[in-house]
This record gives structure tokens, sequence and C-alpha cells, in this order.
């Protein structure tokens, strides 16, 4: 079975849990929580897919890492799924979880490109542009890359918004290059 799969069916007990309990928030706090050490720590996640490390050990640090912090069903949660060697999909099966919640919620994940850091306001005003366009609210993940020059780049589901200078600057070369 494929790990986006396994992923999907962790997530959605998970989330049935969470809902039955009336915890979804705590829950969602402690996938956040994981994915954030997940995603600064590569050494980490590789001490999660080592074939070599015992699943008692991989328990233990992650206990050791996030133990204080996370609520009981996630702590119960996570001890099931190393029980059953998925350990290597823990992070995928807390992405897929936070998914469904902001599924649930009507929140769209989108991130925001930028060539330089932009003010508050025009990030309000940007993310009401979204907004409106797709009936949800939104949730702004900004990322600067000087590459594109000026403008911005909004991505969201699969879909991508692209005022950016650059690709306007490579459209107008190629207009230009097919007119001679």
């Amino acid at each position: 079975m494929s790990n986006l799969r396994v992923a999907a069916r962790y997530a959605k007990s998970l989330y049935e849990l969470a809902k039955e309990k009336g915890q979804v928030d705590a829950i969602e706090a402690n996938a956040v929580n994981f994915i954030k050490v997940a995603n600064e720590s590569r050494e980490f996640l590789s001490v999660l897919r080592s074939p070599v490390i015992f699943a008692d050990k991989k328990k233990a640090i992650i206990d050791r890492i996030l133990g204080d912090s996370m609520h009981p069903i996630t702590k119960s949660f996570i001890t099931i799924v190393v029980r059953k060697n998925r350990e290597k999909v823990l992070d995928l099966i807390f992405k897929t979880f936070i998914e469904m919640v902001n599924e649930d919620k009507g929140i769209v994940q989108a991130k925001l490109i930028t060539a330089v850091k932009i003010g508050a306001e025009e990030k309000e005003r940007l993310t009401k542009l979204v907004s409106d366009k797709i009936h949800k609210t939104i949730k702004l993940q900004e990322e600067i890359n000087p590459e594109i020059l000026g403008g911005f780049i909004i991505k969201y589901d699969d879909k991508l918004l692209d005022a950016s200078v650059s690709s306007r600057l490579k459209a107008m070369r190629l207009h230009l290059l097919n007119n001679n």
C-alpha cells in the first residue's frame, strides 16, 4: 500500500477520534508542532525512517522531543503508529490530518511568494483577493524569492495566480520573439 493511502487512513482515524472527543484544535496544534520539528530537523526524520533503530527507541525519541506538549490522544496515536511500524509516514499523516481539519473549517492553505517582504496591509489585501475569489478563508504562508523581481505569486490548491514581474517579462519576450 502506498504511503499516501496509509497516511490518509491513519489521518482519517485520528481526525474522527479528535472530532468525537472534541479535541481537534489541541491535536491540530500537536500536528503543526510535529511537522515544524520534522521540517527543522532532518535528523529527526532520518531516525523515524531508519530500519536499524527499534520502535521503542523511536518512541522514546519522539517523547523526549515533543513529550510535554503532546495531548494524550496524540501520544496514544503515535504509540499505535510506531507499534504498527508506520512511523516513517508520521509527518505525512499529520500533514493529511491538518488538511482534513482545514477542509472541514473551510480554510485553504496558500503560499504567497514575493521578491521582498510586504507589509501587513498588502498581505491582507492579497488574502482578501483570493478569499473573495474562492469563497473560503485563506491561511497565507509567506515566502521570499528575489528571482521573481517584483509583484507576487499565490499558490493554493492546484492553482497559481502569477502576477510577478519575471513572468510578465518572459511573456513579453516570447511575444516579441514570435512577432519577428
